[in-house]
This record gives C-alpha cells, structure tokens and sequence, in this order.
C-alpha cells in the first residue's frame, strides 16, 4: 500500500472516530441522558458530540474527494479530523475538569503509579494517527508535484 493510501486511511480512521465515538459514549445515561446533569449540561454534551459528528464527516469529505486532496486540504481535513480530541485533552485542564465519569463506576487503570484516563489516551493515538496522515499524504503530495 503506498503513503498516499495509508495517509488517507489514517486521517479517514480519525475522522471515522470523531463521529463514531461520541454517539457510542454520549448517547446513554452516564453522559447525555444522565438524571443528575442540568438540561444547561445537557445541551452542552449534545453540543460537544453533535460538532465532533460535523467535523468528523466534513474531514471525510475533504480527504476522500480527489479534488480537494493536496494542500491547504490535507492540512483542514487533518485539523477537522483531530479537532475533537485535541479539545478533549485541552477540556480536561479547565479547572474542575476531569477525565473520570464517577456514573460510570469505573476506576481507570494504573500503570507505574500513573493513573491512565482511557478517553486521554485514545485522544492522543486518534491525534497521532491525523498527524502522520497529513505527514504521509503531504509527502506523496509533495514527491508527485515535483516529478
């Protein structure tokens, strides 16, 4: 497989997650239907995940569109793709802010005394796949220009 396919599979895989992995975490009672969130927290949940779907299918159909696959449209699909995560990691330094969901009576694992938030984790492997995407497109974009 050449980088060109591989690029556009991993930046495809971090836009497939941006839709997928909010509706399969959001949309139960530990997040969006929880009794105990105020409907303010509410509409910011449904907010969160429906932009994540929206951005999610709007890097899909940038990078699965020939047309669009070079340039300024490698690095907007790549930003769409990986946006969701990168907020995610930046949301958790807000005061207050965690990466635990006490209703989900689920305590995260600890490797080496420290404590691994799956949600931060998978954001990081979600954003470093985006990155070596756009790398590996950018670089097939670049080596076919230039031939």
């Amino acid at each position: 497989m050449n980088q060109s396919k591989i690029g556009t599979y991993l930046i495809g895989f971090a836009a497939l997650t941006s839709i997928v992995v909010p509706i399969a975490v959001d949309l139960n009672e530990s997040h969006l239907f929880n009794p105990e969130w105020t409907g303010h927290a509410r509409l910011h949940d449904a907010m969160s995940f429906l932009m994540s779907i929206g951005l999610g299918a709007a890097a899909l159909w940038l990078i699965w569109n020939p047309s669009r696959r070079h340039g300024g449209y490698l690095a907007c699909a790549t930003l769409l793709s990986i946006w969701s995560w990168v907020s995610l990691l930046i949301a958790g330094l807000f005061p207050g802010a965690t990466y635990n969901n006490e209703a989900e009576g689920l305590s995260p694992p600890v490797l080496m005394g420290i404590t691994i938030w799956p949600n931060a984790a998978l954001s990081w492997i979600i954003i470093m796949a985006g990155i070596a995407g756009w790398f590996l497109l950018s670089r097939s974009h670049r080596k076919s220009t230039a031939s």
